[in-house]
């Protein structure tokens, strides 16, 4: 394999778990630090935001100092982010934190670089081929990243994530070691660049085939985010499932990013760039229609079974013993019902089976929690 190409793969797979952590748990760290629970989803928004905004500039920045110079300095300031989202952490200062996942977005404007320093640096044929590998690199990092992140979350004790963080400095710095020995090809870019006719902005954008791909991307993008960005609160935080899960529906929607690779390109080859295009956007809007009907019958199933165990307490409570209706009624207020977990609270204060002051407030801290997210 091409040197270049194989220590690029490398440092994707250290270097890509900064993306793959930072939809896993910034999220979840967000309600925690936040002092206004809509803005829990900031820190991997604003994440977002940085590799949006740097994008321009890390291509600049590579073109003066070369890509091997660009990917080392992104990968240490990236690491330095990391530290600084611990301490974010540990003081529990919301802000800093949200700087850090700027900052650390903003690195990933030159991860995103390395597909095409891989396409560099092979023949002009291979050119595929060494970016889908580039791509498949992106999956264990998803497996890697936030398997360590979840098993390091506790190792400082009193300061549950900053473990994960500290994890995440130590692999986002890994890849400056390794791409010291990546060959630098920026004096072969500008003698290739020096037979082309160079464009400016305002003629990309009068392109209709550049504006084509930047909708096309600009609507998946969006998706994809709110997606990974919704889902982690959602499963771990509202619906109250564990850590572990959460991790492995997002590792494999990342495995669903970047498998097919494998055969995207052929399949453009085939049919064409703006096809591929279409289809993948068809692809979007049959996932959203799926998934409402998909949460709807659940929705309905979730609140018919939650409505007959409250009906059923209600209506034959004297067949009841106290700590069996205490435990269903909790029940019901866990699962975060708009409609039966405030009428569930409501007959056990009303009824006084619960006469523990934090008791009670524990309750009403789990339905506010709930409708401040809703």
């Amino acid at each position: 394999m091409n040197r270049n190409l194989f220590i690029l793969i490398l440092s994707q797979v250290f270097g890509f778990t900064a993306a793959t952590v930072t939809v896993f748990i910034s999220g979840i760290i967000g309600s925690q630090l936040s002092p206004i629970k809509t803005l829990s989803t900031l820190p991997p928004s604003i994440y977002v935001v940085g590799t949006a905004a740097a994008t321009i500039i890390a291509a600049k920045i590579m073109s003066i100092i070369g890509r091997r110079l660009g990917f080392v300095l992104a990968s240490v300031v990236g690491s330095i982010s990391c530290l600084i989202g611990a301490y974010a952490i540990m003081v529990e200062n919301f802000y800093i934190f949200c700087f850090a996942k700027f900052i650390l977005g903003a690195t990933m404007a030159f991860t995103h670089q390395y597909r095409f320093a891989a396409a560099e640096s092979v023949e002009k044929e291979k050119a595929p081929k060494a970016i889908s590998s580039l791509l498949l690199a992106g999956i264990v990092a998803a497996f890697l990243g936030i398997s360590l992140s979840n098993y390091t979350r506790s190792f400082v004790s009193d300061y549950l994530y900053v473990g994960s963080y500290l994890t995440l400095a130590i692999l986002t710095i890994i890849p400056s070691f390794l791409l010291f020995f990546f060959k630098d090809i920026r004096e072969v870019s500008l003698a290739f660049n020096e037979n082309i006719k160079s464009r400016n902005y305002l003629e990309f954008l009068s392109d209709p085939k550049f504006l084509q791909a930047i909708t096309s991307a600009a609507f998946a993008y969006a998706v994809m985010s709110f997606l990974m960005t919704a889902t982690p609160i959602s499963m771990h935080i509202v619906h109250q499932l564990s850590l572990e899960k959460t991790g492995i529906v997002l590792q494999f929607h990342v495995l669903a990013m970047f498998l097919p690779s494998l055969v995207t390109g052929n399949l453009i080859k085939k049919f064409g760039y703006s096809n591929m295009m279409y289809l993948g956007v068809l692809f979007y809007f049959f996932t959203i229609l799926l998934s409402f009907f998909i949460y709807e019958s659940l929705k309905k199933n979730k609140r018919y079974t939650l409505a007959k165990k409250y009906n059923d307490i209600i209506i034959n409570n004297k067949n009841y013993t106290s700590p069996y209706i205490i435990e269903n009624l909790k029940f019901i207020i866990d699962k975060k019902d708009k409609v039966y977990s405030p009428l569930a609270l409501y007959y056990l204060l009303d009824n006084n089976y619960i006469n523990s002051q934090n008791d009670i407030n524990l309750l009403f801290d789990k339905i506010i929690f709930f409708f401040a997210f809703n």
